[in-house]
């Protein structure tokens, strides 16, 4: 059973002390539903972030590559293009 003491002060107090003490229990219960709330999303967060490190980032660095082999390609392209252009050129000066 409760404390004897706590009783007591209630008396003391009257419907101030009864007041207080139900503040004190419905602050306590909001806090401890806070905190749950909390870990719930700091979980969820760290979930996303495991996700994202198992999913994503090989994609990204999948994309990464495959733009690095375009631009090599591109810039080859383009040398070809720029010797051919100039063999043209020298061809039409020769003639």
């Amino acid at each position: 059973m409760a404390d004897p003491g706590i009783f007591k002060l209630l008396f003391d107090y009257g419907i101030l002390g009864i007041f207080a003490v139900v503040l004190l229990i419905v602050a306590r219960a909001l806090l401890l539903r806070e905190q749950k709330r909390a870990d719930e999303e700091h979980a969820e967060v760290l979930r996303l972030n495991g996700l994202m490190q198992e999913k994503f980032l090989p994609a990204l660095i999948s994309a990464t590559q495959a733009i690095a082999a375009s631009q090599s390609l591109l810039q080859a392209l383009q040398f070809k293009q720029q010797v051919e252009a100039e063999a043209a050129r020298k061809a039409q000066d020769g003639k």
